[in-house]
């Protein structure tokens, strides 16, 4: 059965209409502006002021306030209102078509966050033969502010000949001769819960525990023999131990069977229902007094390279966003690595995880054995692109991105509404030969007031399933191949591996939008169908009703025909174009329709002669445009204010379409038929990609993901998103279910 992703993407081009040129002169001055500039009204210039409505084609939310649900951990979001009414902020309104226009004239993305790229190291692809890279475990030493690295345990070894296990090259110079230094398994997944009364060896849990070890093993030169430890096929894992116990509990008649050492573990009561099912075992690593005098000396240990602290601080900020403070996880195809027992989680903490002395973590030494180049909290964490956002954009071209020192042109988007200079981080912006620079916007949004509904304006208060999605890189759903060597037909032609993504061969699909869902299906599906499930996750909305119609103004100055036409165009880019405002998108709210029921416009030079000066007529507008349809369904009159009502004629020729195909025609055919096609309206089969499972929380996604990466049996397909321009039926192509 196939469904569509709630978001689909208008793609980016290499070519930018229309900009205006900062090369010779990166001042924003009356030169380089020209009639952008605010020191004058511009000759073949347009001031004026569109009258706009808006009509909730479905169900639309937009918040206001939350407050706290005393009964419940739910967070309920108050609707936006004006004389106790519901209204929508005009910065609402301003964003929803401010998109619309970045992406009709292929203008910079105006908001775009960057960050380095991640994912899940792939256990089959990556992990395999070079198992020895993910198992070492070492202790942190901090020394002032330079990090150390204590190796306690030997990576996982792999079997060779003769039935001795090699230790590899970078490990042979930390783990001298003879040292057979293995970590132990303990418990087992039957019993696991006695684990929580140990915490995990840190600064501020340093206890040591005595267990006995099961396993033999020796060595010679380079090489491990033995027997006894816990093997998969030809592959040494460690050994295994009994429960450890603390030193009054050792037999006084055994106590010579006990070894030192520290604990690690994972498992804990806040996250215990998220512990994957392979998850046996906790780890007991030999830590013996000799290891304390080493610490405590400064022998053996091993720097740990900035650029490996580094890489580590960008991984786990990279992970601790809002969202994930909000949901206590990461997104639903990609959850947040398990903290250690004892420790703060991921998801409580003020503050980015940063290292601590005495921290237990995994880590890869250098070719040579002399340094650390990296570090992990987990054995299976994650692994960098060496590609970011921006580099992604900027291959395509660099005036797509945010505004900065970089840029040498201003797209026509920017232009009309404004933009702030964002430089790196690196830029001394204090610095007396630097400035920011600025553009203001040349056209403002009022609020939208309600002027008519139905039945109600507002539907009951509702509990919402969680607010998740896939993020970035994502590569199936958020790239694209640069060259199809034939046009893609079906999604399973526009898959892309995790560990292929590349500049080299893809690009960004383009700007994200919404898709606009069957809205006889939204309050349905949208309710969460098991309210005491993550509470702390969900919201308690009051949505605005389907068919109210809420009145607005855009006030404009100093527009170019085109611009005027981009921004006519961004309102209605066809009859049957549905735009998506507010919150919860996803689950299908926020479908409304932008109809535009009078263009007004201003003579300036009119306006300032001797005889409007001295006219007692309130001639603020010369020509006017009405809509029939606003005079016959909510009679325009009692809507117009004492200006609009003014206007003594109406001047031959302006309509709305006039500026529209003024646009329009240039327009790149690609973008304009995509743009098109997120627009359609009631999509059946509206949903993020699933795995339907009722022992999985609601709405789980990472299944799905991991089913499209390792397709479970010979009928499913690798799937990613067809882009828009290569629709051919004037539909989008759906995604079958794996």
């Amino acid at each position: 059965m196939a469904f569509h992703n709630p978001y689909h993407f208008v793609p980016v081009k290499g070519t930018i209409h229309g900009s205006i040129d900062l090369t010779d002169n990166k001042s924003l001055s009356e030169q380089t502006l020209k009639h952008i500039s605010f020191d004058r009204y511009h000759n073949n210039s347009f001031s004026g002021r569109l009258l706009c409505r808006m009509e909730t084609v479905g169900p639309v939310i937009v918040g206001d306030k939350q407050k706290n649900d005393e009964e419940t951990q739910y967070t309920p979001i108050l609707p936006f209102e004006r004389d106790g009414k519901p209204a929508i902020p005009g910065s609402t309104i301003r964003g929803c078509i401010a998109s619309i226009a970045e992406a009709a004239s292929n203008s910079a993305l105006r908001v775009l966050n960057n960050q380095p790229f991640s994912r899940r190291v792939d256990m089959k692809e990556e992990v395999g033969e070079k198992i020895e890279n993910f198992s070492a475990l070492g202790m942190i030493i901090r020394k002032g502010d330079n990090f150390y690295l204590k190796p306690l345990t030997l990576p996982t070894l792999v079997k060779k000949r003769n039935n001795e296990y090699e230790i590899p090259q970078p490990f042979r110079r930390m783990f001298p001769e003879p040292d057979v230094k293995l970590k132990a398994y303990c418990y087992n997944r039957g019993n696991l819960d006695a684990s929580t009364t140990l915490e995990s060896y840190s600064e501020e849990h340093p206890d040591v525990y005595y267990a006995e070890l099961i396993g033999t093993y020796t060595r010679k030169g380079n090489s491990i023999t033995g027997s006894g430890g816990k093997t998969v096929k030809n592959i040494l894992l460690g050994l295994t131990s009994t429960d450890p116990v603390s030193s009054h509990e050792i037999p006084v008649a055994n106590s010579r069977l006990y070894t030192r050492g520290i604990i690690r573990s994972i498992y804990k009561s806040s996250r215990s229902d998220d512990i994957p099912k392979e998850k046996k075992h906790e780890f007991f690593i030999p830590f013996s007094e000799d290891d304390e005098n080493d610490i405590r000396n400064g022998i053996n240990l091993f720097p740990v390279k900035k650029e490996a602290l580094d890489r580590f601080y960008r991984l786990a900020s990279g992970r601790k966003t809002e969202t994930d403070r909000r949901l206590g996880k990461g997104d639903s195809q990609d959850p947040l690595p398990f903290s250690l027992k004892g420790s703060e989680d991921f998801y409580n903490r003020a503050e980015p995880y940063r290292l601590k002395d005495r921290d237990i973590v995994f880590f890869v030494p250098s070719s040579d054995g002399t340094e650390v180049e990296k570090v992990f909290v987990s054995q299976i964490w994650r692994e960098e692109y060496k590609d970011d956002l921006f580099t992604f954009f900027r291959d395509v071209n660099p005036e797509l991105l945010p505004f900065s020192n970089e840029r040498n042109k201003i797209t026509p988007a920017e232009a009309i509404f404004g933009f702030v200079e964002i430089n790196s981080d690196s830029e001394d912006n204090s610095a007396p030969d630097k400035f920011t620079r600025a553009l203001a916007s040349r056209i403002s949004f009022t609020d939208a007031t309600l002027i008519h509904f139905v039945d109600k304006y507002y539907e009951k208060e509702m509990k919402l399933k969680i607010l998740a999605s896939p993020k970035p890189p994502s590569p199936s759903f958020y790239f694209r191949r640069k060259n199809y060597r034939r046009s893609p037909q079906n999604p399973s032609d526009c898959y892309i591996s995790k560990l292929d993504l590349n500049k080299r061969e893809h690009i960004p699909q383009g700007r994200k939008f919404y898709l606009n869902h069957d809205i006889n299906s939204v309050l349905y599906n949208a309710r969460t169908q098991r309210p005491g499930e993550n509470q702390s996750q969900k919201n308690i909305v009051t949505p605005i009703s389907k068919s109210c119609h809420f009145l607005f103004r855009i006030e404009f100055e100093n527009l170019s025909e085109k611009e005027l036409g981009l921004l006519v165009y961004s309102l209605n880019p066809t009859d049957s174009f549905h735009h998506k405002i507010g919150m919860a998108k996803p689950l299908g709210f926020g479908t409304v329709k932008f109809h535009i029921d009078g263009l007004f416009l201003i003579n300036r030079k009119k306006r300032y002669s001797d005889d409007e000066f001295l006219s007692d007529k309130l001639c603020r507008f010369h020509e006017v445009w009405l809509s029939t349809d606003m005079n016959e369904y909510f009679g325009l009159e009692s809507h117009l204010d004492i200006y609009e009502r003014s206007v003594p004629t109406c001047g031959a020729g302006v309509t709305p379409d006039n500026f529209k195909n003024s646009f329009s025609q240039d327009m790149i055919p690609e973008i304009a038929k995509s743009i098109e096609l997120v627009g359609l309206p009631d999509i059946n089969n509206v949903k993020y990609p699933v795995v339907e499972n009722p022992a999985l929380p609601e709405d789980e996604g990472f299944g799905w993901f991991m089913n499209n990466d390792n397709p479970p049996n010979i009928d499913s397909i690798k799937q990613g998103l067809k882009p828009l321009e290569f629709e051919t039926q004037g539909t989008i192509t759906g995604i079958r279910e794996n």
